[in-house]
């Protein structure tokens, strides 16, 4: 179940009559800013109190046992920017997630040495001191490590763009999250957590879309390290007069496709010959995407942990050869009817298979596996959704509103 706030008040409530909206959709993807879009009805007690780039939203995720809430997280803030009124007297209103906050301050030209956490500080100290309170961010948890580097910036930067820059050169994501009335920001060089709920075929699983991609495949290589008098370094000498590598199995598979790749720094051949086996070994396959799209059984089990994004779950759909361990790329979420909302999930592999659910390599295509949902999930959902409301007095409903 779902509940959202705006500047502190509730804009909805499931289960009171006045904090009503008609639809609400909550977008979270990996490595991005959110949205959260909703319909205010006019008699909504807040329909008038919304400022355009001030309002913090929060939608808060919550769950029940025996009429008493027992696990309630914000799992999105952001602000109020947009909206648009209907002749039917809705408001519709648009957000974006607090990420935004950092492209409104700009961080000057600057001459320092530092290790990437200690400028990652350093930047949003910096955005912290220009902007109002609600804009601020605690620098939480950094897993980024380096060395100290001179840091020369001639110009000026928005704190997004400075951001961005260190995330180019040291990689990571880039997330916000809410805890105790605190907003911190924190620096991931991976999402690590593992969920404990599985994603199988028949139970909650929704479409499977898989993508081969052949264009990018080698089975050979020729490897070029550094010119000498302007003639590439080839591994000839060390490998039988040839200067190309094969892989027999891939070329069993799709034929000789041979390649040049330039290591320009490399002047000795076995050092050559071994940078063009690494090479060929990450690119003798096709590469395959899979997409899972499922539902989350949490919505209607209290026992089950929720999905949220960046986890890695456990994805089995045998009768489409699929066993992985998958991340949550992406979560479309309907607060008003959970059985319409979506998790997806995403793995890339290299395969030596020619033909996977009808793909033919060197062409690229999407084959949809599965396009009807699995009925198990989709009914417990709609079960969950009109069930059980009617077991709440309103004098619970106005302790839980409060």
């Amino acid at each position: 179940m779902y509940k959202v706030k705006m500047d502190g008040e509730y804009l909805y409530h499931p289960w009171d009559a006045n904090r009503t909206i008609s639809s609400g959709q909550l977008t979270l993807e990996l490595g991005k800013n959110g949205t959260f879009d909703c319909d205010i009805p006019m008699e909504n007690p807040l329909y008038n109190a919304m400022l355009q780039r001030k309002s913090i939203v929060e939608v808060i995720r919550f769950r029940m046992e025996q009429n008493r809430v027992i696990e309630e997280n914000c799992i999105y803030r952001g602000v109020y920017i947009n909206d648009t009124d209907g002749l039917n007297m809705q408001r519709e209103a648009e957000t974006d997630g607090d990420l935004v906050f950092l492209n409104e301050s700009y961080q000057r030209p600057r001459s320092r040495t530092t290790t990437p956490q200690e400028e990652f500080s350093m930047i949003i100290s910096s955005h912290n001191a220009q902007i109002e309170e609600f804009k601020r961010f605690i620098v939480g948890t950094v897993q980024i490590s380096g060395a100290a580097v001179d840091r020369n910036i001639t110009g000026y930067q928005s704190t997004k763009e400075a951001i961005e820059e260190l995330q180019e050169a040291y990689g990571g994501y880039i997330r916000t999250r809410s805890e105790n009335g605190q907003v911190y920001i924190d620096w991931l060089s991976d999402y690590s957590h593992q969920s404990d709920q599985d994603i199988r075929y028949g139970k909650n699983v929704i479409d499977i879309t898989k993508y081969l991609k052949a264009e990018d495949l080698a089975t050979r290589v020729i490897p070029l390290g550094k010119s000498v008098d302007d003639v590439p370094t080839t591994i000839k000498s060390v490998n039988n007069g040839l200067d190309y590598l094969q892989d027999e199995e891939a070329v069993k598979q799709f034929g000789i496709i041979e390649k040049t790749v330039e290591f320009t720094d490399i002047e000795d051949q076995q050092e050559l010959k071994q940078a063009g086996a690494d090479w060929l070994a990450s690119n003798k396959g096709a590469m395959l995407t899979i997409e899972v799209t499922a539902a989350d059984l949490a919505e209607v089990d209290i026992n089950i942990e929720f999905l949220n994004i960046g986890d890695w779950v456990r994805c089995v759909a045998r009768q489409y050869g699929i066993d992985a361990v998958m991340q949550i790329t992406k979560m479309s979420l309907n607060i008003l009817k959970v059985s319409n909302s979506k998790i997806t999930l995403g793995a890339t592999m290299q395969t030596f298979t020619q033909r996977q659910g009808g793909i033919i390599p060197a062409v690229t295509q999407a084959v949809q596996v599965s396009q009807s949902a699995s009925r198990t999930a989709q009914e417990a959902m709609e079960i969950a959704e009109s069930g059980g409301v009617s077991a709440i007095t309103n004098t619970q409903i106005d302790a839980i509103c409060q």
